[in-house]
């Protein structure tokens, strides 16, 4: 009785290995390794690039915190002088909410406005 079930058991297995690779295509990816130079010239573009999205995300907070009422973020001037409050985009999933508004105003939604406290948006 064991060595039934052992043989069916190594039957089925084997069954659906072959149905997998028979459904599963191969992968025909290109895979290059790079000279070790470029390798190194590439680690160090990453890590530079990483180091300076830290610096500017901490420039950022260091304003945020200096420079009161900038909750939502911050934004610079062209020429770095000024700082404005970064907008916020609102999109919704509500349920039946019309979010295309023809130019002719076939369609009146109600005024929605929206104050921002911390990293919350309250709708009024």
């Amino acid at each position: 009785m064991k060595f039934e079930k052992a043989v069916w058991t190594i039957v089925l297995a084997l069954f659906f290995s072959v149905l997998m690779a028979a459904l599963c295509p191969a992968q025909d990816a290109k895979v290059i390794q790079l000279k070790p130079e470029d390798a190194s010239e590439a680690k160090g573009a990453y890590q530079d690039m990483k180091d300076a999205e830290k610096r500017w995300s901490d420039l950022q907070t260091k304003f945020q915190r200096t420079y009161k009422g900038f909750d939502s973020g911050i934004e610079f001037s062209s020429d770095f002088k000024f700082i404005v409050p970064k907008q916020l985009s609102i999109t919704t999933t509500w349920p039946n909410y019309c979010t295309a508004v023809p130019a002719t105003g076939v369609f009146s939604l109600p005024a929605i406005t929206a104050t921002t406290c911390g990293n919350c948006i309250r709708l009024n």
